[in-house]
């Protein structure tokens, strides 16, 4: 199944295997965020407190449909960037396609976004566009982040979800927003995970859970 974002000036079009959301394993049951997936060897980024509780991931890459699971560890986390990295295990890698990655900081405000999360109260995949409210940054123990903020209903469940510019490079990762007053949600650069596996990117584990 194919996911367009109609746009300007490109059309963006997604597959099942470059997001989807995240589920402990086992049990394989609730959703706890989502992933996408980035890199020349595809690996799945999400947000740490996704993966915080449990050492051993399983996602799922079809859009809102099917049974198919590609299981996942987790590689690497950033706690004080809310970022984690999964790494595909060998026979799902192949099937993985990544999206293109771009620079959250060109980003102004009034720009078009497009972003994508486990929506846990309508149980599916839910596409979604705005525009940006503003992008900003902030350290925390020494390293920069920068910051993009919308509004949105922060579903449970989005978190760890792309954020896509106009011309569907992924930007950002949700991180968390309120429900009260006027609904705002944030994302931070998804750069210091492209950093990091442009030279850290071990071989994919060949087991099976």
């Amino acid at each position: 199944m194919l996911l367009s974002l109609v746009s300007s000036p490109a059309s963006i079009t997604l597959d099942d295997y470059s997001f989807g959301y995240i589920t402990p394993f086992p049990p394989f049951d609730t959703p706890v965020g989502s992933g996408f997936v980035v890199g020349t060897s595809p690996m799945i980024v999400t947000c740490n407190h996704v993966v915080a509780d449990t050492a051993r991931f399983k996602t799922n890459y079809l859009y809102g449909r099917g049974s198919d699971r590609i299981y996942a560890d987790v590689m690497k986390t950033f706690p004080d960037l809310d970022l984690a990295i999964l790494k595909p295990r060998k026979d799902g890698i192949k099937r993985l396609h990544s999206i293109p990655v771009g620079d959250v900081t060109r980003m102004r405000q009034g720009d078009l976004i497009y972003y994508l999360g486990w929506d846990s109260t309508n149980n599916t995949i839910k596409l979604s566009t705005t525009k940006v409210l503003s992008v900003d940054s902030f350290q925390t123990n020494g390293t920069k982040i920068d910051r993009v903020h919308f509004k949105s209903i922060a579903y449970p469940g989005y978190s760890g979800g792309p954020i896509l510019n106009g011309t569907g490079e992924v930007v950002a990762l949700i991180v968390g927003g309120s429900n009260v007053g006027e609904k705002l949600t944030y994302a931070y650069s998804v750069a210091p995970a492209v950093q990091w596996l442009a030279t850290n990117n071990p071989a994919t584990d060949p087991k099976r859970p």
